[in-house]
């Protein structure tokens, strides 16, 4: 993939340029995402529009991205240690690579199972470069503690993996957190599209010495958290969910068609 052009709201007018490979006459193979495994790399990008706004801004929300990340790793168990690296884009009207004025800064983190999680958020008028970054931390954070750390995709993944576990050869699994509705969607049309059957479940979390530690690392107070589910039992989510099963890791499985060109 190619980005040319990047375009900004409300001017729009990005061009991308995607080159892929067509699969011939075998199908897509099954995929399997059970094993979240512990984080291996961080990488930060934040862009910038210049002249209008400085790179310098860029800078900050790579600092603040960083420090956030820095904290979270942190108060892990995990063993492996992380690598962290940073780019900074610089684009503009002048230099003919975007339209219109923005910022914004994306998180992607990598672990030793070989998933990919992401966060990202963008600038706006009067919300500072630090803010940017508090707001893609928190989603990419939010994404990796969410049912004790071991969903595989994030939120902004799940639907867009429906399709191709239909088409796919074999059984495909994985595991994530509370569906989206974009994500229930996608199941809904594609079984009607490709026949393919899906069976979604919630998955039992393993509770263990080691889930114990981290909990406790983490300063989740057992009281607050019982607390929150008793509010939850009042409090009702989507679908009349309560909020605790947020926590709750769901398992998403379809026997693809097996399509491929003939």
């Amino acid at each position: 993939m190619k980005i040319e052009k990047r375009g900004f709201y409300p001017k729009g007018g990005g061009v991308v340029h995607l080159f892929s490979h067509p699969l011939g006459n075998a199908p897509l193979n099954a995929i399997q995402l059970t094993e979240r495994g512990e984080i291996s790399t961080i990488h930060i990008r934040s862009f910038v529009t210049a002249p209008i706004i400085a790179p310098s801004v860029a800078e900050r929300m790579n600092k603040q991205a960083k420090h956030r990340m820095k904290q979270y790793v942190g108060k892990l168990t995990q063993k492996k240690e992380v690598t962290y690296t940073e780019e900074i884009v610089v684009c503009g009207e002048q230099t003919h690579d975007a339209v219109g004025v923005g910022t914004g800064v994306i998180i992607i983190v990598t672990t030793t199972t070989g998933c990919i999680l992401g966060g990202s958020a963008l600038g706006e008028r009067r919300k500072t470069a630090e803010t940017v970054a508090d707001e893609a931390s928190d989603e990419i954070i939010g994404d990796l503690s969410t049912c004790k750390g071991q969903a595989c995709v994030d939120q902004w993944t799940q639907d867009q993996l429906i399709i191709y576990m239909a088409l796919a050869r074999g059984k495909s699994i994985i595991k994530c957190g509370k569906l989206t509705l974009h994500t229930k969607t996608a199941i809904h049309f594609t079984e009607k599209m490709t026949g393919a059957k899906f069976n979604v479940a919630a998955h039992e979390l393993k509770v263990g010495s080691e889930d114990e530690e981290e909990k406790d690392k983490l300063d989740i107070d057992e009281d607050e958290e019982e607390e929150e589910e008793d509010k939850g039992e009042e409090d009702k989510g989507e679908e009349g969910e309560s909020r605790k099963t947020d926590d709750e890791a769901v398992i998403i499985e379809c026997v693809g068609i097996g399509w491929h060109r003939r």
